[in-house]
This record gives C-alpha cells, structure tokens and sequence, in this order.
C-alpha cells in the first residue's frame, strides 16, 4: 500500500453510495440487458474501483465478465441501472476470465486494453515491457475484492473493535473513500462508523484483518454513521476533526 490515495478533484465531486447497495443493479448495455452486478474489484493502493463484475445468470456461463467504471453512465437509483456505454457483443467479447480464476496483471492488461480501444480509441496491445512484467504471476498483488474485504476484522491499536460492514464510493470518480466500520462494545453497543482509506495501514487477508492507526476509544467515539441518510461535506469535516486529521 505505497502508492498515494487517490484525491477527489471537487470539480467532478459525486454524491458518496453504498458500494454493497449496489449489489444487484441491473447492467444495460447500449442494446441490451446483461445480468445484475454481483462483486467489485478495487486497487488497495488507490482505492480507484476497477472492475464491476456482472452475473450474466448463465448467458456466459463459467467465465468472470468485467466492466471498468469509464464504460458507466449515471447510476439510475430508482430503477436499479447501472448504465454501460458498450454493446451486449464488446462485452461478450471482452477478455474471457474462468469464474474460478483470480485476476491475474496480465488479464488486468488485457481487459484495460480491451475497453480502451473502445472507449478511448487506444491501441489495445499491451507493450512487451508490460507483459514481461506479468511472468509468474497468477494473482494481481493489490487488487482486492469487495465480496472479500467486507466482513474482515477490524483492528485497531492491536485489538478487534469490530468488522467491515460496507464502503463508501464516489459515484463520479469511482474512488473508495470510506469503509463502514461495524463496531461492537459491552458499554455502548453496536454502532457504525467511518473511516478513511488513508487511515489504514495494513490489510492482512490470510489472518482477514484490517489494521488501522487510530485509537480505540476515539474510533468508538466517532460520529455514528447513518446509512439512511446522505453524508454531507460538513459530515467529513467533523470527522476528520474528531479524528485529528488534515
């Protein structure tokens, strides 16, 4: 986790959604109904979401179909859209994946290569300093899947305080900003909570941990997070001074 959190540019600034609320949305192609949204995968560095992954309910059958978020048009909350700027057949023909295959940094090349062609007229060839880069490797080291993380432990100050209920996105950047914390204490209860990607600092996925550098009393005496409700920019900026960060 070395490289920099990816900044909002206020500019392009979207309304913060539930990334498990979207589980479920149906994906329409310029053409056609293509399944439901089942997973997403995220870069653990950046927290940029990187892929949508469709359940095609067996239209195609024993394969991951991926979809990255520059394909998506505006999310359409009341029906459950999640609009794609592609063709049933570009997506058909997108690099295959097996269903019980991990995404590898070659497929990862491979599907960016694929949807840039079509959604920015770029060359679709990885270059040969890119693929020799992928040899031996079955398993892209920072992407992470958002079926996996949530429900890790959370950790913090080396004691578990609760675990990953949910994630907080951008729905024009597509960035991770928060994860919901469901936090569990004998005096005050359940609550859930916010934290920022920033604040972590380890993510240990053998052990199903979430370290993060903060400490307990002040996380469990964080302003309690309210899914029904929009989290506003004064929302943040309390948090942040709760928290004592910039």
């Amino acid at each position: 986790m070395t490289a920099p959190i990816a900044t909002i540019d206020e500019k392009r600034r979207g309304a913060l959604k539930s990334l498990t609320g979207l589980y479920g949305f149906k994906i329409v192609t310029r053409d056609s109904y293509i399944g439901r949204a089942t997973e997403f995968f995220f870069d653990d560095r950046s927290w940029h979401i990187r892929y949508l992954v469709v359940d095609t309910g067996g239209w195609l059958p024993d394969r991951k179909v991926l979809i990255v978020p520059d394909a998506f048009g505006e999310l359409d909350n009341e029906w459950q859209v999640v609009p794609v700027a592609l063709t049933r057949e570009q997506v058909e023909k997108s690099p295959g994946i097996a269903a019980d295959e991990p995404v590898s940094p070659r497929h990862e090349i491979a599907v960016d290569r694929y949807y840039s062609r079509w959604l920015h007229h770029a060359a679709d060839a990885p270059s040969p300093g890119e693929l020799q880069w992928q040899e031996g490797s079955d398993k892209s080291p920072h992407l992470r899947s958002s079926r996996e993380i949530i429900g890790y432990t959370l950790h913090a100050a080396g004691e578990n305080v609760g675990h990953i209920a949910d994630m907080l996105f951008d729905d024009q950047s597509w960035v991770i900003r928060y994860i919901v914390a469901a936090l569990e204490d004998r005096l005050s209860g359940k609550k859930e909570v916010l934290v920022a990607p920033e604040w972590i600092t380890a993510i240990d996925a053998v052990r199903a941990t979430i370290q993060v550098d903060l400490h307990t009393k002040v996380l469990r005496d964080s302003p309690a997070y309210d899914p029904t409700r929009e989290v506003s920019r004064d929302d943040e900026a309390r948090l942040y001074t709760h928290y004592g960060k910039s």
